[in-house]
């Protein structure tokens, strides 16, 4: 709670009308209609290892921009499996958490191969 207050203020201040604090589970956020996100934060508690179902959720659910950031924070020994259109730009680490910048690129389609005659 006191995380969402001081996001909210924060919006405040930076005279932000556009941003938006939800306070509820990502799952129940990403069960919503899709708004594509130029920038992405994804911090889930580690112990519950959500970062590949809600970076497809992400992916797949419209959530993205097409050049969308994904900022991911993970275990230090661990990187997460994410969507191979992701991007990495950066990545750095702080005591045991792994921190990495991705930059999604457009998924290329992949269309049938018609045969050869």
């Amino acid at each position: 709670a006191r995380a969402v207050r001081a996001l909210r203020g924060n919006l405040v201040r930076l005279k932000a009308t556009a941003g938006k604090v939800a306070a509820l589970a990502a799952e129940e956020f990403l069960a919503g209609p899709p708004q594509p996100h130029d920038l992405v934060f994804l911090d889930p508690p580690f112990a519950l290892e959500l970062w590949a179902p809600l970076a497809q959720q992400l992916e797949r659910g419209g959530w993205l921009a097409a050049q969308a950031m994904i900022y991911v924070e993970s275990p230090r020994l661990g990187v997460p499996a994410l969507p191979r259109n992701w991007m990495l730009q950066r990545e750095g680490h702080a005591g045991e958490v792994r921190f990495a910048l991705y930059r999604r690129q457009e998924p290329v389609s992949h269309s049938p191969q018609l045969p050869l005659s």
